[in-house]
């Protein structure tokens, strides 16, 4: 028999040779596939952890965020509130220095000197604490900043404007704490 020959044996085996060879590369070619979705599976496990660090790392900035707004919120609210007394507290003590150094002054007292030094004191003090004093003598009376306890005949004011400063007033933060009280000025009649 000539090897050449084709005889139902070799047709079979040439049949079956190929089948086996192509299951056999069928298969390689399920290993690589499946090898590749492990690398792929794993780098997915990968970027999904790196995710889940992102996201505990923003959880934390978050929470670290809302306990930074909880802390300045009790501090604001601490100012605002706690500021208050201390407010009032220096206002007090400036209105113990001011009428000390008004009564001076209309005394014609030897201490004038040193109670008007000590009233400049106490209000640049009051300034540095962000408390504005109200003394506008020769100014327009304001009525949201003023209290007018008289009206007097003035020489040299016009008719309307602060004559005399008789307590001072103050303002904190913008708003008015104690309006000045004052006397106004009136055109003689």
């Amino acid at each position: 028999m000539n090897e050449n020959e084709d005889t139902p044996k070799k047709r079979f085996k040439g049949f079956f040779g190929k089948k086996k060879a192509e299951a056999t590369e069928q298969k390689e070619f399920r290993g690589s596939v499946s090898q590749e979705f492990l690398q792929i599976n794993e780098s997915l496990k990968t970027v999904s952890d790196n995710i889940a660090g992102v996201a505990e790392r923003l959880r934390a900035l978050e929470d670290k965020q809302n306990e930074e707004s909880v802390r300045l919120e009790a501090i604001t609210e601490f100012v605002q509130d706690g500021a208050r007394p201390f407010v009032d507290a220096l206002t007090n003590l400036a209105d113990g220095v001011e009428e000390f150094y008004r009564s001076a002054v209309e005394e014609n007292s030897p201490l004038r000197e040193r109670a008007g030094a000590m009233w400049d004191l106490a209000k640049a003090q009051l300034e540095s604490a962000g408390i504005a004093v109200i003394d506008n003598k020769g100014e327009a009376f304001d009525i949201g900043r003023e209290t007018a306890s008289s009206t007097v005949d003035w020489s040299g004011l016009p008719d309307g404007r602060v004559a005399k400063t008789l307590r001072c007033g103050y303002v904190f933060r913008g708003d008015v704490i104690r309006r000045a009280e004052v006397l106004v000025s009136k055109a003689a009649d």
